[in-house]
């Protein structure tokens, strides 16, 4: 049996189908209730989404969350350092690993909000970087200009799409340190959205 569940979007609707024949709950609650939480779920997401495209096209301002202001603050200071000027119209984004702001000399800067992650990404960087790494499956690979450990900044120049430029979440030589039957169901999950040719 399917259920079905409506989403109503600002931009049309959206309907998510669950099958109740392999559904389990480890809370116990109804198959109903649980569909109902994942059609909210979902719908939140792609709002939010939605929110984030709006933002970035300029048409909605927002204030930066204090991990954030702190980010630009030393996205400022490295770009002193390095003798460069910080762009304020190009706001490229910001998320959970940085924010990246574009630069008068038309590169961009990416400052990391934890030093974790600054680290595994600079040092993803600095091994494309070693190997002449331009392009990854056609995705363009923007090229390192430069790096600050005390700022936990990233220089890199400005590339067009398609492109993959978050390495905050990789890992160089060794995995990632989460149970096999995680690591398991998330490559399952990539086989599905990707295929195996990627």
């Amino acid at each position: 049996m399917t259920t079905r569940v409506g989403l109503t979007l600002w931009s049309g609707k959206i309907v998510l189908s669950m099958r109740k024949d392999s559904w389990t709950s480890a809370e116990n609650e109804p198959f109903d209730v649980v569909a109902m939480k994942l059609a909210f779920e979902v719908s939140v997401a792609i709002r939010q989404s939605y929110f984030l495209v709006l933002v970035r096209m300029g048409r909605i301002s927002i204030p930066m969350l204090e991990w954030q202001e702190e980010a630009a603050r030393r996205a400022g200071l490295y770009a002193i350092r390095h003798s460069r000027s910080l762009n304020s119209d190009q706001r490229f984004g910001w998320g959970y690993d940085g924010i990246v702001i574009g630069t008068t000399a038309g590169s961009a800067i990416k400052a990391l909000g934890f030093e974790r992650l600054y680290q595994r990404e600079r040092d993803v960087y600095l091994r494309l970087s070693q190997h002449g790494v331009e392009e990854i499956l056609g995705f363009a690979v923007p090229q390192l200009l430069g790096f600050d450990d005390e700022f936990w900044c990233i220089e890199m120049e400005i590339v067009s799409p398609p492109f993959v430029l978050d390495f905050a979440g990789a890992y160089l030589d060794q995995r990632p340190d989460y149970p096999d039957d995680v690591m398991e169901e998330w490559q399952d999950e990539k086989l599905e959205q990707f295929g195996e040719e990627r």
